[in-house]
């Protein structure tokens, strides 16, 4: 049994996924297949259909169960007894995923972005990614300074109660082995990853896009992941997500994105 510190648990984590029904506890962090792994989990839950039911999108209906006061005290009760995984995704890549997703669905945040850069969050400017990495290093990117999607992973204390990480990176192979030690469903990954705000199929440029600006990067094709980065990006990333690398054992050469 874990003995868990619920106060400093209840400050640090989003609510997890979790069902009295499913063996495992999943933690998650936005930008890290946080969709891909809570389909996954309501499939297993035999819940995937009543979800997509409720709503096309999956976490408008992951909003309606955890406000339920059932939902938390379950998990509770189960927290010091139950396996618990938390899934992880290399910082460079997070932080590209990041700033993409800022014109696509949240205008808001981005007017807050270009306020902060412009004094104007209706500027018609673009931004780079490099900009965005010095919004990020201004404000900070501990929990609680920053949207959370731009958060580090890391959570003060999480070593205590997650027994395992699961790696975005090999995803497929680490569920089904999941699968395989819980005697869960088989299931089908590349079905349950399709999503709507997933760019890795458009990423195909290949350049130097640091320091490019962008206005709407919601074009047929984007830059690959490592064209977003020069050294003083790298340099960036890996001082704001220090503890994402060291934490989760990413290394920091970009020559494998």
């Amino acid at each position: 049994m874990k003995i868990i510190n619920l106060e400093q648990w209840r400050k640090n984590e989003p609510s997890p996924y979790s069902h009295m029904n499913f063996p495992i506890i999943l933690y998650w962090s936005p930008k890290a297949g946080c969709t891909t792994l809570l389909k996954w989990f309501l499939y297993q839950a035999d819940l995937l259909d009543v979800a997509l039911e409720y709503h096309p999108w999956v976490h408008q209906y992951e909003v309606f169960i955890k406000s339920k006061p059932e939902y938390i005290d379950e998990l509770l009760s189960s927290l010091p007894y139950k396996d618990s995984y938390k899934l992880v995704r290399n910082p460079y890549t997070r932080a590209v995923s990041g700033f993409l997703m800022l014109f696509t669905y949240m205008d808001t945040i981005l007017q807050s972005v270009k306020e902060h850069l412009y004094n104007d969050p209706h500027s018609p400017k673009g931004l780079s990614f490099k900009q965005f990495l010095y919004y990020l290093k201004d404000l900070g990117v501990g929990h609680g300074h920053i949207e959370f999607h731009f958060a580090m992973q890391y959570r003060e204390g999480e070593e205590h109660y997650i027994d395992q990480y699961i790696y975005l990176e090999n995803l497929s192979d680490e569920l089904a082995k999941l699968e395989r030690k819980y005697s869960l469903k088989k299931s089908n990954l590349s079905d349950l990853s399709n999503s709507h705000h997933h760019f890795s199929s458009l990423m195909t440029h290949r350049g130097n896009f640091a320091n490019v600006s962008f206005t709407d990067p919601a074009f047929p094709k984007l830059p690959t992941y490592s064209s977003f980065y020069d050294y003083e990006a790298i340099q960036l990333v890996r001082e704001l997500y220090k503890k994402d690398f060291e934490k989760y054992g990413y290394s920091k050469n970009i020559k494998h994105l």
